[in-house]
C-alpha cells in the first residue's frame, strides 16, 4: 500500500513538470517568434553596418557601427562623412607609424607604454612607443607640457620616452582643449612650461583662441606653435594660405603667450608628410628640437 503511494505521488510530480515544461517551452517558442517578427520588421535594406577594422587582422576588436534608417537623411550623410573622415585618419594614422616602424632609424619598439587613449581606434591597432638612434633634447630642459591635436600624438610617437607631459588627442581643437584646463593646471610644476599646438583642425577659431589663452591663468610660461604647413599635393581640406592667415593673426594679439614660428621652420628647413597633414618620425624629431631649443633661449 506504500508503495502504491508513493508511486503515485511520484507520477503526479512528473505529471506536473511535464506540464510545466511544456507551457514554458510553449512561452518560449512564442517569445522567439515574436522576436524573430519584429526582427523581420527591420531588413537588411533598413540596415547598414560598417566596421572600422584593422586590415592586417580583421578579427581583431572590430568596431560596428548599425544605422538605422529611421534617421534622416542628412544626419545619415553627415554621419557617414564623419565616419569616412576618422577612417582616412585613422589609415593615415596607422601607415605612419608602419613607416616608422620599419625605418632604420628604429632600434626597439616597446608595445606596452603608450595610453590607449592617445591613438586612433587604439583597440584596433597595436600600440607602441619608438625608441630611435636620433639624438633628442630630452633631458637638457625642465619639464615641457605639450598640449595639442594629432601631430602632438606624432612628436610623442617618434621622440619615445621623456620626462615630458603630453596632453593631445587626434581631431581635437578649442572645446577640447578648454576642457583638459584642470589636468593641464594638475600637470604644471614651478619650473614647467606650456606648448600649445592647435588650430589646424578649427582655423575659424583663431579669435576664440587668442582671447582664451590670453586670459589663462596656468602657473607656467605659455608658447603657442603658429600652426604648422601641409603639404597641398596630399591634402587639400585647408590651404597654406588660411594657415598663414591664422599664424599671422596669432603673432599680432600675443599677449599672455609667446608665439614659436615652427611653420617658418618646417617651410625653410622642409618636412616629409604620410598624407598631406601629418609628418613622417624625422620630421616629428626635428620638430621637437626646434620647440625646445626655442624655449631655452627665451627663457
Amino acid at each position: 500500500m506504500r508503495k502504491k503511494i508513493v508511486m503515485t505521488i511520484l507520477a503526479i510530480s512528473f505529471s506536473a513538470v511535464a506540464t510545466y515544461s511544456a507551457a514554458h517551452f510553449e512561452k518560449k517558442t512564442v517569445a522567439e517568434s515574436s522576436i524573430v517578427a519584429k526582427a523581420e520588421e527591420i531588413t537588411p535594406s533598413k540596415v547598414k553596418t560598417y566596421e572600422l577594422i584593422d586590415e592586417d587582422d580583421s578579427q581583431k576588436n572590430a568596431d560596428t557601427v548599425n544605422i538605422e534608417s529611421q534617421l534622416a537623411s542628412n544626419e545619415d550623410d553627415e554621419f557617414l562623412k564623419k565616419l569616412d573622415e576618422e577612417r582616412a585618419r585613422f589609415q593615415a594614422q596607422k601607415a605612419q607609424f608602419e613607416k616608422i616602424k620599419s625605418s632604420k632609424k628604429t632600434a626597439t619598439i616597446d608595445t606596452k607604454t603608450n595610453k590607449a587613449d592617445d591613438l586612433p581606434y587604439a583597440n584596433d591597432v597595436e600600440t607602441f612607443e619608438l625608441k630611435t638612434d636620433t639624438s633628442t633634447n630630452a633631458t637638457s630642459h625642465d619639464k615641457i607640457i605639450f598640449v595639442g591635436d594629432s601631430r602632438f600624438v606624432g612628436i610623442k610617437a617618434a621622440i619615445g620616452k621623456t620626462k615630458d607631459e603630453f596632453i593631445a588627442k587626434i581631431g581635437m581643437g578649442l572645446k577640447w582643449f578648454k576642457s583638459k584646463e584642470d589636468k593641464i593646471k594638475d600637470a604644471e610644476t614651478k619650473k614647467s612650461t606650456i606648448v600649445i599646438g592647435f588650430g589646424v583642425n578649427d582655423l575659424g577659431n583663431i579669435n576664440d583662441y587668442i582671447n582664451y589663452v590670453n586670459k589663462a591663468d596656468f602657473s607656467s610660461k605659455i608658447f603657442f606653435l603658429t600652426v604648422n604647413p601641409v603639404d597641398e599635393t596630399k591634402y587639400t581640406e585647408i590651404s597654406n594660405d588660411s594657415i598663414d592667415n591664422f599664424n599671422e593673426t596669432l603673432k599680432e594679439n600675443a599677449k599672455n603667450y609667446t608665439v614659436i614660428d615652427t611653420n617658418t621652420f618646417l617651410k625653410i628647413n622642409g618636412f616629409d608628410s604620410t598624407d598631406g597633414l601629418h609628418y613622417d618620425s624625422e620630421t616629428y624629431i626635428k620638430l621637437y628640437n626646434y620647440i625646445v631649443e626655442k624655449i631655452e633661449s627665451l627663457k
